[in-house]
């Protein structure tokens, strides 16, 4: 049943008494102040929102102690416009001691024609028998395996035995150059490489590996006849451990070209996080 007389009980309940408008006096003071109010309340919260469904980003810097064997794998995508496949050589070579020549293992070497564009070979048969062992024309028994199936086995085989090597004399040359004649003059060099988790480099370079004790040398004579001492390069992609989304490696389309034909060396250096 409504009751009246409840209602105007609860009606005069005011915890905070209004004023009477007739003794209210506005300014523009006031207003100015009401407006300055309200906008530093938007402010606030705005802020306080943004600050809530903002993301926290923390950066820890940890060191790996692991004492076992541990790998990186180096991505890398290179075009050298004016070096042939056959007269370019990758080695790895770190502070542990580990040294790897001449890597081929998960590398691709393309030939490039005198515009930069890829080369279709002609199709060759070129796979070594199992039971070939090609002459060492002398230099067997400085030889890793005995035999010399290649040219750079050959010459390696040669400079151990302190003796100049003559490629025009050595069949594994001679058969090495008529197919490099195909390979048009540029280079594409992509794949990957599994280095030590230490510090070390890897560098590519024209000519044949020379080791004489604990040295490692480079023999570019060969190139050096042919006049062709343009070590030009394009650096398409270089990735130092696994790539991550938003990953931009700083050596990515790095373009050196040599105007002038002399040998000249490139260093580049890098420091990895992983």
């Amino acid at each position: 049943m409504y009751r009246p007389d409840l209602v105007d009980r609860l009606r005069r309940i005011d915890l905070f008494p209004k004023y009477i408008d007739s003794a209210s006096v506005k300014t523009k003071s006031g207003a100015f102040l009401s407006i300055v109010s309200y906008l530093l309340l938007a402010f606030l919260f705005l802020n306080e929102f943004r600050l809530y469904i903002a993301n926290d980003v923390e950066t820890k810097l940890t060191i790996d102690s692991s004492s076992g064997p541990s790998n990186l794998d180096i991505h890398l995508n290179m075009s050298f416009p004016n070096l042939k496949c056959g007269s370019l050589h990758v080695d790895v070579l770190d502070q542990s001691g580990a040294r790897h020549l001449n890597i081929k293992q998960n590398l691709i070497y393309q030939p490039l024609d005198g515009n930069g564009m890829l080369l279709v070979n002609k199709k060759k048969d070129s796979k070594i028998k199992d039971n070939y062992c090609g002459s060492c024309f002398g230099a067997e028994q400085f030889a890793t395996s005995g035999c010399c199936n290649t040219c750079q086995e050959v010459k390696e085989a040669y400079y151990k035995a302190g003796w100049k090597p003559n490629e025009s004399e050595f069949e594994q040359c001679t058969n090495q150059r008529l197919h490099e004649e195909d390979t048009g003059v540029g280079c594409l060099l992509h794949g990957s490489l599994k280095v030590n988790k230490v510090d070390g480099g890897f560098h590519i370079a024209p000519g044949f590996n020379v080791i004489r004790g604990s040295q490692h040398l480079h023999n570019i004579g060969s190139i050096e006849k042919e006049g062709k001492k343009d070590c030009s390069h394009i650096i398409h992609d270089l990735t130092i451990g696994k790539p991550f989304k938003g990953s931009n490696s700083p050596l990515s389309h790095t373009k050196n070209i040599n105007s002038r034909q002399v040998f000249k060396d490139y260093s580049y250096f890098m420091i990895d996080m992983n």
